[in-house]
């Protein structure tokens, strides 16, 4: 089961910042989709840790996902959610919720991807890094790399033109300033290209 962590913007966040992914979208893919594009090539290794991971062999996926901060990549465990959830409760107990701002346009240096980029990045890596460090037993082949908290507004690193297009087109001010409070996480489940929600998780 692959099993993912998320912190969602509020509503009115979500539009804006839907309002500007699906305006792109349209204007480069020519496709009207309800959420973010994603648009991922499947292969054998897992041997970038910027891009997701689907194994295959060369055949691309592609689907739409909620605005989201993840805060940690998606790992494939056989575990039950109950002991994956205990183990989340208690990396954050004691962790005390703050507010984020975007800060501009961010894509890793890359050209397959771009992204809202968060503030208040100690407070995410204080989340972030308590998460890993719980569930690395899960992933233990996976480095702890540095963390970029973010929102992405498109990925696609089965055609680079396209992403490198769309990119051109995303003004460096898009929702400068908007902020919100990171109170509360969820833990997902994947099946198929839906994420179904097993758990919430609040912070103090």
């Amino acid at each position: 089961m692959v099993y993912v962590l998320q912190v969602s913007p509020p509503e009115k966040l979500k539009s804006k910042i839907l309002d500007v992914s699906q305006r792109i979208v349209e204007d480069v893919y020519k496709k009207n989709v309800r959420n973010i594009l994603y648009r991922v090539k499947s292969k054998a290794v897992d041997d970038d840790p910027l891009k997701l991971f689907v194994s295959g062999d060369g055949k691309i996926l592609e689907f739409d996902l909620a605005p989201h901060c993840s805060l940690v990549k998606p790992f494939n465990s056989e575990v039950e959610k109950e002991e994956i959830s205990n183990r989340i409760k208690e990396a954050v107990n004691g962790v005390h919720s703050f507010s984020t701002e975007i800060e501009g346009i961010g894509d890793h240096g890359e050209s397959f991807t771009f992204f809202l980029k968060l503030s208040k990045r100690s407070e995410f890596l204080e989340l972030e890094t308590k998460l890993f460090q719980a569930l690395h037993k899960y992933f233990p082949d996976r480095k702890h790399l540095e963390y970029t908290p973010h929102i992405t507004l498109l990925y696609d690193d089965a055609d680079y033109k396209s992403a490198k297009d769309a990119r051109k087109k995303m003004g460096e001010d898009i929702l400068l300033g908007e902020s919100f409070i990171v109170d509360r996480f969820s833990l997902y489940k994947l099946e198929g290209v839906e994420l179904v929600k097993l758990r919430e998780f609040t912070l103090l």
